[in-house]
């Protein structure tokens, strides 16, 4: 079957008749926002969540079980309510020729399954796609496949951005002044990820000081450059323990080629500078006076105090020691992304 546009995929969903959907391209923030779309319905009702299946695929011995799990009738709830069916390949460029034919084979296998979601989600940069006027053999076979739609998510242009990064603001009540969004394009890159982490933090920002309109001085204020990565949302989320967020977070990272080393770097930093700042707190001293002591801006130090509150000292110590666990791994005996994934789940453990 040919390309569906993301319109049509949304329709299909909301249609709940089911389908196999490929979701790829080069936007990493829209395939995830795709992946929630099809997740949602599932998770508003804690019966359906037994509805939902991740079957991992790592070679053509795996095919069966696709094709068995698009089969199978729903645990609970009526037949109306459906399943989804998650197909997750940890590195799509490591299979070989035959694995990937079997994997397209029981994707088109399983698009008869009445109400049956079957999705397969595609990270940039981990299977060769070609470019939109040459594409690779992979996509076409995909493409080509009975009953399996694709939906490529290519990069967003400036001007759509442009209209994205305003209708998020007035989504929140906030008007972004005249060149603010071409200004936030040029401080922090074009990378969708970090942009929403970054309107979040504007959004949290602007409201804080009873304003509706978002500056270029606001930007420049305490958005991350485009040479930097938001390690505070990615270290928050370790420290709380939120490992899906982390995850995504780290997946965000991934998909921008970020270095693990520089990663696992910046998360260190953060943690240490919410230690100190936590140390500060316990010493009663007020947010003002942290932020000229440390000569860190007020709003970052509100952000790292919010975060620190309801932690322990030993808390954040931990993190720490693992994370310069995890750095030495990473400059010793590679590993990259692994260690860092290890390193999440350590935290959440409590190993």
């Amino acid at each position: 079957m040919p390309e569906i546009t993301e319109a049509e995929y949304k329709l299909a969903l909301k249609s709940r008749r089911g389908g196999v959907f490929v979701l790829c391209g080069e936007e990493d923030y829209l395939i995830r926002h795709g992946r929630r779309m099809a997740k949602e319905p599932f998770e508003k009702d804690a019966s359906s969540e037994f509805n939902c299946t991740v079957v991992t695929y790592a070679s053509a011995s795996d095919a069966e079980y696709i094709t068995a799990s698009s089969s199978s009738l729903p645990l609970f709830g009526s037949l109306d309510a459906g399943k989804l069916v998650e197909v997750a390949v940890e590195d799509p460029s490591s299979l070989s020729a035959a694995d990937m034919d079997a994997l397209i084979g029981a994707l088109s296998a399983s698009s008869g399954y009445e109400g049956t979601t079957v999705l397969f989600c595609i990270t940039p940069g981990t299977l060769d796609l070609g470019t939109e006027k040459k594409r690779s053999e992979a996509y076409k076979k995909l493409v080509s496949a009975d009953g399996v739609n694709v939906v490529y998510y290519p990069r967003s242009t400036q001007a759509q951005l442009r209209r994205w990064i305003e209708r998020h603001f007035a989504h929140e009540g906030l008007f972004a002044e005249p060149g603010m969004p071409d200004a936030f394009l040029s401080f922090s890159g074009t990378g969708m990820t970090a942009l929403s982490n970054e309107i979040d933090k504007l959004t949290a920002y602007v409201k804080s000081r009873g304003r509706d309109r978002v500056t270029a001085d606001d930007v420049r204020a305490i958005c991350c450059r485009v040479d930097a990565y938001d390690a505070f949302a990615l270290s928050n989320a370790v420290l709380d323990g939120r490992q899906n967020d982390a995850l995504e977070a780290l997946e965000g990272e991934r998909a921008r080629k970020t270095e693990p080393v520089v990663v696992s770097a910046g998360i260190s930093r953060t943690l240490s500078d919410m230690l100190t700042v936590k140390l500060l707190l316990e010493r009663g001293e007020p947010q003002g006076a942290i932020s000229s002591r440390l000569g860190m801006h007020s709003y970052k130090v509100g952000l790292y105090m919010n975060a620190v509150r309801r932690k322990n000292v030993s808390d954040l110590e931990r993190c720490i020691l693992l994370c310069s666990e995890a750095d030495r791994q990473i400059k010793t005996s590679g590993g990259g992304y692994t260690v860092l994934e290890k390193l999440i789940a350590s935290v959440v453990s409590g190993g």
